[in-house]
This record gives C-alpha cells, sequence and structure tokens, in this order.
C-alpha cells in the first residue's frame, strides 16, 4: 500500500474536549485522552494539537507500507523531518492517531480485519474489566463522590459475549441499589456512598449474580493513589494515610473483600511499595501511573517485582511499535495485560481489534455509553466470526442452512439489480412473439375464416332448449367464481388465515396498512404482495401481523427511557405521541433537533440506545445521527423507502394516521405485554379517529 493522502481535523472527544482524527487514504482513526495523566506519560501534541494537524495535513510523502513493522519507515520520517532521536516527541496522541489510520487503511487495501494486522494467528478474547461505579477525578462535577477512582468487575465467562451480557445487567441493576444520582465521564454510575459501603455492596451483589448466573465474578478497585498523594500522605475518608498505613490498608481490603485487581494501590513513584503489597495479596497487582506505558518503567517494575499486570494504553506512548514490545516483555515475564481506553473517548472502535491482535489478557473499558459499547461491540462481533470459522474447521461440510443463506442473498441481490432489466427483455420479446402471431394468423385467416362460418351454420342448427342448458351450466361457474375473497387476497395467497392474527383482517384493512405507493425499491420488494389495477403497491398482510410481532419483540430489548421516537409527518404525531406518553419514551414530532445524540456540548445533548423513526426519508436527521453514533435504529417502512442504516423494520403504511394508529396501537399492547409494564392501554379509538365509521373496502 502507497501512503496517497493524509488528513487530519480537531474534533471533540467524549468530555467535549478536543482531539485529533487522522485521515489515511479515506481511513479514519482518533485518539482518545485521560483525566488522570501520570507524570511519566508522553506529551500528546509536539507544540499543540493544532501545530500537528497543520503537520499532517502537509505530508506528501508517499511511502509504501506492506506490514506491521514497515510503521518503522514513518517514525523514520518523522524523525529525520523534526530531527528528533525519540518519534515520541512528535506527540503521543498525534503519533497514535496518525499510525492507527495507517493500520486501517492497510487492513482496506488487504482485505482483512484490523487486528490481523497485528497477529493473524491471534485466537484469544480479552476478558472485560467492566468500570461499574465510579469516583475520584473522574468523578469531579459531582460535589460527593467516592474517592476510588474505579469500582470494577471482571466476570469469568468462556465466551465474551456472555461477559458482556453479564456486564450490562450488573451495570444496570446496581444503579437503584446504590441510589446513583448519575453517571461520570466513563459512564459509570455515582454515588454518595462512601468507598467502604460501596464495596459491602458490590461484594454482595456479585455473590447473589454469581449464584443466579452460575458465573464466577471478581471484583477490583482502580484506587488512582496518585491523586489522592499530596506531601508524603494520602488524603482521603478524612483521613491522612502515611506510605505504611497505606499500604496495610490496601492489604486489609484486599482480604476482606477478596479483591481480584488492584489498580495504581500507591503513587506512581513507589515501586518498593507495589512490591510489597504484591507479596502481601493475591490479587493482581496493576500499574498505570507507576509504568505510564513507557518500556523504561515497565522493565524497572519487573525487574523490582513491583507488579504482576499493567494496564497499556496506546495513546500515552504513541508509538505502536514500542507498544507490541511492551506486550511482548509482559508475556515473556508472565504479566497479565490490560489494554485500555480512556476517560475522555472517541467513536473509534480500533482499540477492540488491537486488545486481540496483540492478544491482551483483558481490556478495560466502561460498560455503559455509546463511546465505550462500540468498543466492546466490536469485539463481539470479532468472536462471532472466530467462533464462524472454527466452526467451518471442524466440520468438513459447511451447514446447509448456511449455504441456503449465503445463495439467497446473493441471489436477491442479483434479482434487485436485474429486475428492472429483465422486464424490458420480457417486455421486447413479447413484441416480437406478437408480430410472429400476426404473421401466422394471416397464412390461416383464411382457413379460420371457414372454420367460423361452419360454427355459426352449426350454432344456428342449435335448438331452444339446448341453448337453454348451456346457459344454465354457465351460470353455474359463474356462481362459482364471481365472489373474490379480498382477505385472502390481500393476505398473498390461499392459506388459512391465522388463528393467532393480532387483529382480524378486516381491522387491518380498515387502517389501510396495506396499502403502499406506485413506487416499489428493491429494499422493500419482498413485502409486496401484487400491485393494484391503479398502480397502488399492496403489502402482505400476513406478512406484515408476523413483522409488527417481530418489531415489538426488537423494542422490548430497550428500556423505555433507552428509546427515542422521531415522527416529522403529521399524520404520525397523535398515535405516536400517545404510545411515547403511555410508557414515558422521549419523543420529537414536527422537528428532530440536529446533534442531539452527537453534540455534547449541546444543553440538549442525551444518550439513547435506540432511535425509532416513522419514515427513513422524512425522518433522515434522526438516522443520519444515530448512525454516526452507531445508536440503534428501527423504523416504519413504505414501498417507496430504502432501508440502508435500519436495524429493524417494520413494513407498513407510513402516510396514513390510519396506519400509523395502528401499527401503534399494536406497539402498545405489545411492547407492555413482552416488558411486564403494567399501563392503561389506550384502545384503537384513542388512536384513530373517527374509527368505528371507518369501513374495510369490498
Amino acid at each position: 500500500m502507497i501512503i496517497e493522502k493524509v488528513g487530519a481535523k480537531l474534533i471533540n472527544n467524549s468530555r467535549g474536549n478536543p482531539t485529533i482524527e487522522v485521515t489515511v487514504n479515506g481511513c479514519k482513526a482518533s485518539s482518545p485522552s485521560g483525566k488522570s495523566t501520570g507524570e511519566f506519560e508522553t506529551k500528546p501534541y509536539y507544540k499543540n494539537l493544532n501545530w500537528n494537524i497543520k503537520f499532517l495535513n502537509s505530508w506528501k510523502q508517499k511511502i509504501e507500507i506492506n506490514n506491521f513493522k514497515d510503521l518503522e519507515k514513518i517514525e523514520e520520517n518523522i524523525k529525520k523531518k523534526l530531527r528528533i532521536r525519540d518519534v515520541k516527541d512528535f506527540g503521543a496522541n498525534a503519533l497514535f492517531a496518525f499510525e492507527s489510520a495507517i493500520l486501517k487503511a492497510l487492513a482496506k487495501e488487504k482485505k482483512v480485519d484490523l487486528w490481523q494486522i497485528i497477529n493473524q494467528k491471534s485466537k484469544k478474547i480479552p476478558l472485560p474489566v467492566g468500570n461499574i461505579i465510579g469516583g475520584g477525578l473522574h468523578s469531579s462535577k459531582f460535589k460527593v463522590h467516592p474517592n476510588f477512582q474505579e469500582f470494577l468487575i471482571i466476570p469469568k465467562t468462556e465466551k465474551f459475549s456472555e461477559s458482556y451480557k453479564i456486564l450490562s445487567f450488573m451495570h444496570k441493576k446496581i444503579k437503584k441499589i446504590i441510589k446513583s444520582n448519575g453517571k461520570n465521564d466513563e459512564g459509570a454510575w455515582q454515588s454518595e456512598k462512601s468507598d467502604l459501603e460501596l464495596l459491602d455492596i458490590l461484594e454482595t451483589f456479585s455473590k447473589k449474580i454469581e449464584k443466579e448466573k452460575n458465573v464466577k465474578i471478581g471484583i477490583g478497585l482502580d484506587v488512582a493513589s496518585s491523586s489522592l498523594y499530596e506531601n508524603k500522605n494520602y488524603n482521603y475518608m478524612n483521613k491522612k494515610f502515611n506510605k505504611e498505613e497505606q499500604i496495610n490498608f490496601i492489604i486489609g481490603i484486599s482480604k476482606k473483600y477478596n479483591l481480584e485487581y488492584i489498580e495504581d494501590p500507591l503513587q506512581e513513584k513507589d515501586f518498593e511499595g507495589f512490591s510489597e503489597i504484591k507479596k502481601k495479596t493475591k490479587s493482581l497487582i496493576v500499574g498505570d501511573d507507576l509504568t505510564a506505558s513507557q518500556i523504561n518503567r515497565v522493565k524497572k517494575a519487573i525487574k523490582e517485582k513491583s507488579i504482576n499486570s499493567i494496564i497499556i494504553k496506546p495513546n500515552q506512548n504513541g508509538s505502536f511499535l514500542e507498544i507490541k514490545k511492551i506486550f511482548d516483555i509482559c508475556k515473556k515475564n508472565n504479566i497479565k495485560t490490560i489494554l485500555s481506553h480512556r476517560s475522555g473517548e472517541t467513536m473509534d472502535d480500533a482499540i477492540a481489534d488491537y486488545s486481540f491482535g496483540f492478544e491482551a489478557d483483558y481490556i478495560k473499558t466502561g460498560i455503559s455509553t455509546k463511546w465505550r459499547k462500540v468498543k466492546l461491540e466490536r469485539l463481539l462481533k470479532i468472536e462471532k466470526k472466530l467462533n464462524s470459522k472454527r466452526q467451518l474447521l471442524k466440520s468438513k461440510k459447511k451447514d446447509e442452512k448456511n449455504v441456503v443463506e449465503e445463495v439467497k442473498e446473493v441471489a436477491e441481490k442479483v434479482l434487485a439489480k436485474t429486475e428492472d432489466v429483465v422486464e424490458e427483455v420480457v417486455e421486447e420479446v413479447e413484441k416480437i412473439v406478437k408480430k410472429v402471431k400476426r404473421a401466422v394468423s394471416d397464412k390461416k385467416s383464411a382457413s379460420k375464416k371457414s372454420e367460423r362460418k361452419e360454427k355459426k351454420v352449426e350454432s344456428k342448427k342449435l335448438s331452444l332448449g339446448e341453448l337453454k342448458k348451456k346457459a344454465a351450466s354457465l351460470e353455474k361457474k359463474f356462481e362459482k367464481s364471481d365472489k373474490i375473497d379480498i382477505k385472502e387476497a390481500v393476505s398473498g395467497g390461499k392459506e388459512e388465515e391465522k388463528k393467532d392474527i393480532l387483529v382480524p383482517i378486516e381491522e387491518y384493512l380498515k387502517s389501510s396498512i396495506h396499502l403502499g405507493t406506485r413506487v416499489i425499491t428493491p429494499h422493500m420488494r419482498q413485502y409486496v404482495y401484487r400491485r393494484r389495477a391503479d398502480g397502488l403497491a399492496v403489502f402482505n398482510t400476513a406478512m406484515l401481523d408476523d413483522l409488527i410481532r417481530e418489531g415489538a419483540d426488537y423494542l422490548s430489548k430497550f428500556a423505555p427511557e433507552d428509546i427515542v421516537i422521531t415522527c416529522k409527518r403529521e399524520a404520525g404525531w397523535k398515535a405516536v405521541k400517545l404510545f411515547a406518553d403511555t410508557f414515558g419514551i422521549k419523543v420529537f414530532t414536527k422537528k428532530y433537533p440536529a446533534g442531539t445524540l452527537t453534540n455534547t456540548n449541546l444543553e440538549n445533548f442525551f444518550e439513547k440506545e435506540l432511535v425509532f423513526i416513522c419514515d427513513p426519508w422524512v425522518d433522515k436527521n434522526a438516522l443520519k445521527d444515530a448512525n454516526s453514533v452507531k445508536i440503534k435504529v428501527m423504523s416504519i417502512c413504505d414501498t417507496n423507502n430504502l432501508t440502508f442504516g435500519i436495524n429493524k423494520i417494520i413494513p407498513g403504511n407510513n402516510k396514513s394516521a390510519k396506519s400509523l394508529g395502528m401499527i401503534f396501537y399494536l406497539l402498545t399492547k405489545l411492547y407492555a405485554e413482552k416488558r411486564k409494564i403494567k399501563v392503561e392501554i389506550p384502545s384503537i379509538q384513542e388512536f384513530v379517529d373517527d374509527w368505528d365509521n371507518l369501513v374495510p373496502p369490498k
């Protein structure tokens, strides 16, 4: 790969602070930043952020990069340009983002996953270390908060996906237990309870979940002692601890709560004190500020037996080549590795690939907020892909279902692209056939005329009685065929009406849910039964019934407080508001304020897990914002809609107040049932005006 184009710009991180985003050959990478920064971290920029942006925007060198080791060419070029001995002087944040963008571009060029550029043979998914309760500098916006910076949980499961589920479950449940008054910078719950009270609660809660889920859960702490250290004392809990008292206190809580993980129990220069704690506990004694992702300090910590595990933050160092060396040294010396996020994060999910590629033992992220979840969700995808590869290697034959699905998917794509062309070809063929038929008919015209004359003569000979008999038999035939079953026609065939259908077919027909538009996009063709004589597309009503159920199942995965609904079309305002008010869901009608889900500097900024829109085109601003921060999207889609960026589709007429009223009425009933929410369900008459006077089409 040749580096063709380099660009850089300023973006805001999750705390709303500026950071750098670098683009190489169209691939973007950004750098996070920490709030509790150690004395020994590499400085983030050469002179300042703007200087590094200007430098990278002027990059003209077309360097060839073919593998991970070729990053050395980049680092040598920077050192030569700036006349510096250590490439890290360029600035850790800027160097990290630049090299990360290069690795992404190389992966794209080679058509492989990012982690494969580091290690194609990697097989080890790291265990997640979840920040569940927060304190320290990360909670400084709260007047009263815990002293310890992070209260951590580590589910011990065979699959990463199982650990992720437990993390999410515990994070949601503990909010009420600790009476949280909000989230801190990393999305951890904030509490006014004391550190020891929180440890008591976390221990009890973890044991309860262990029994319920039949899984082992480790408890951990990030003490972040350097932030508590002043004038040779550790000042917290309204006390002053000298070095010896701090060591004894940490050893004491380690044994009392059976802590598996203790990060930075002492200030960042105390290698000897770390060593003493390590000798007297069974915990992982983790160096963060102590080592600061710097190779010389890692070597010293190992030599003095200060740690048995280490936090590695790539942007603390900047150089991926040195980060790899740190991993290699740690593996050689049996030091556990934890690849970590920062408090000021971005939507870049590359840390997930790096944790897998470098074969880290753990990955430390938050559990909540989109900036944290995007990393965990990337690891879920890696695990899923890895599992599918393993299954293929174990079995000689592919699963028939997978083959069918693959063929079906390819066929659908081909059909979508070629259907219009095929229709044109068919029309031309039909024209040719007609011409041929005319030519043949001309040749046989003489014989046909004579045949007609003979038939007329025969018909005259028929008696009146015979004509009456024929008329009677024809009448019987018409009696059998003059009635059309509209329920059968609209539902898509001769199948019997479902016994468990949500509402009778007549109700669906009254609502006009089945009527689409004259335009049918390739995305929506699969839901269409036929066209009417006037050109309107008709949805398959039986299929709509199933898909409304599926939509309700999907919706029920999200709590009301995690959902936002947008509906710019006036026809849907009444139904949407009634649905939202029933469950206390956030809703925007008329206009969605752009940036509400993406711009942390806006006063009306908030976080949600699902955006529910009524029309992908009309509500395109909400769809765009949701896609930019990887929030799930559910949408009602008509026959004329494209479904790019939508995770769950409910097909149906999204132009009519009657149709939207019916859809939201059914979703209200199903959502309450599936979430087990005890509310009074509004009637269909409340969702649709003049419902009782509506009549289904004949």
